[in-house]
Order: structure tokens, then sequence, then C-alpha cells
């Protein structure tokens, strides 16, 4: 409910909670909205939109998302989160980013493994959107996903929603930057992650064997709403040593829970970059 209270108040709704909306959303959902919008600055003290606000509603994604493209700046790498976040949603218009065709699952494997950055999945899908678009026409582009076995139709998804994404920001006069230093850049990247996606935060709980760990899918986490979930085996991070502290992108409710999108980040930075939110880690 986030992105609908945010548009609401943007058409000068005041009380989004009376509104006459055509099927009635629950008050639990409506309070975790006004809770999400509040945490990330987009709500002052008396419920109106803050500055962020107004700038969050500009742009067409969830507010967490919308959040990390402000707060790009400070962090130097909107060009790269702008990536990263097209990524996210043309994955999540249902186009996998890579597909493993069943008589050639070794170069596939082979293939996602020379993408897989050790800090996880959205660096990942930066790194695969960097290669995709250094080809210099579509043609080539179409070949160069054929050979990496990348689906070429969710690159152009992404594509297309980068550029539309891109123009919103030099609308709003974003600074468009990205890193040159690449170790220091991709930790930039990830404390940039924190400040929008610190609802999708999980902690590792405990230590286990090697044998837990593959049928736990690498380690067992807990959420910060106390969901005890674990790493899909679709991503990056699945299997070898476990980080203590992530953030993902999706939550998978099936017979287990899973978290999926995952990315290692630091403890440290939680009460540093959001110490309203996380006072003590």
């Amino acid at each position: 409910m986030s992105s609908t209270i945010l548009q609401l108040k943007v058409l000068g709704i005041s009380d989004p909670v009376n509104f006459d909306f055509i099927e009635k959303p629950t008050l639990s959902s409506l309070r975790h909205g006004f809770e999400l919008l509040h945490s990330l600055g987009a709500l002052s003290g008396d419920g109106s939109l803050s500055k962020d606000g107004f700038q969050m509603a500009k742009i067409p994604l969830e507010p967490q998302h919308a959040k990390l493209l402000l707060c790009a700046a400070k962090f130097e790498c909107l060009e790269d989160i702008l990536s990263m976040m097209s990524m996210v949603s043309a994955e999540g218009d249902g186009g996998s980013v890579f597909f493993v065709p069943k008589d050639k699952r070794k170069e596939a494997d082979r293939s996602r493994r020379r993408f897989a950055a050790a800090s996880g999945d959205l660096v990942t899908l930066l790194r695969v959107y960097q290669g995709w678009n250094s080809c210099k026409n579509h043609q080539s582009k179409v070949k160069w996903c054929h050979d990496h076995f990348i689906n070429w139709r969710t690159m152009e998804k992404a594509g297309n929603i980068r550029r539309q994404l891109r123009q919103i920001c030099v609308r709003m006069s974003l600074p468009l930057q990205s890193g040159a230093n690449k170790d220091h850049h991709y930790t930039s990247l990830r404390r940039c992650l924190v400040t929008g996606m610190f609802h999708n935060v999980a902690f590792r709980q405990g230590t286990y064997t090697s044998k837990q760990l593959r049928a736990l899918g690498k380690g067992m986490y807990k959420t910060v709403s106390g969901l005890e979930v674990s790493i899909h085996p679709s991503s990056i991070m699945h299997g070898g040593s476990p980080p203590n502290c992530v953030i993902y992108t999706e939550l998978l409710l099936t017979k287990k829970k899973y978290i999926r999108g995952v990315t290692e980040i630091e403890n440290a930075w939680l009460p540093e970059l959001v110490p309203r939110f996380f006072k003590h880690v």
C-alpha cells in the first residue's frame, strides 16, 4: 500500500485511510504502508509529504527503490543503482536474466559464474548489465546474450526501464555518477542499498554443519520482521560460507521460506546509515 498512499498524498488526499477505495484495503496493510513511508522519510511527523516524499513520488518504482535513487547521489553511484534497479524491475516482471538449456547446463553454469560477484546477486546483475550495455548495436547484444546464456528479452526490458528512469533523474537534476575504483565502489553501492532496503535485512542465526548448510540453503536467517528464511538455491550467495548479514529483494513463500536477490552487507552499516530503525545491532 505504500506506493498507493504516496500517490494519494501527492494528489492532495490528506487522509488515505478514509479514501473511498473500490476495494477497501485492510487496516493492517494501510498501517504497514504508513510505517514504511515514515521510516523512509517520505512523510513528516504530522503525516504530510516531506521533500523526499515529493521526489520519491516522481519515480515510478516501489518507495524503497525510489529512495535508493535519491540517496545514490550521496554515494556517487546513481548510474549503477539505476542499472541495478532496472535489472531487478525487469526480473520482477517474470523474466529471469539467466537461462539454462537442458543440453548445455555445464556451459551455462560456467558462464553464470563468470559474472558472479562475491558480494551477491545485485552486483552480479550490475556486471551482466554492464557487459550487455558494452555491445554497440542490437545485433551484437543479441549475440552476446546467446553466447553468455542471458535472456535478451529481459535485458531489452531492463534497458528500456533504465532509459526512462534516467530521463526522470535528469529532469529532477539528480547527479549522475558512477565510481571508478571498483572495490571501493562496490562497497558504496552496498551501503547505498541499506538506505532504501533496510526493511529487507536478514541476520544469520547460529552455526551449522556443512550438511545442515546444504539442506537449509546456505544458512538459516531471520528477517527484521522475525521470519526464519533461507537463501534460495538460485542465488549466487547459495553455498559456501554464509555472510552474517544480507539484504534481499524478494521473499518467496513456498513449503520453505526463501530470500532471493541477496547481497552481503555489514552489520555496522545499519545503525550508522539508518539510526532511526537500527539503534543497536
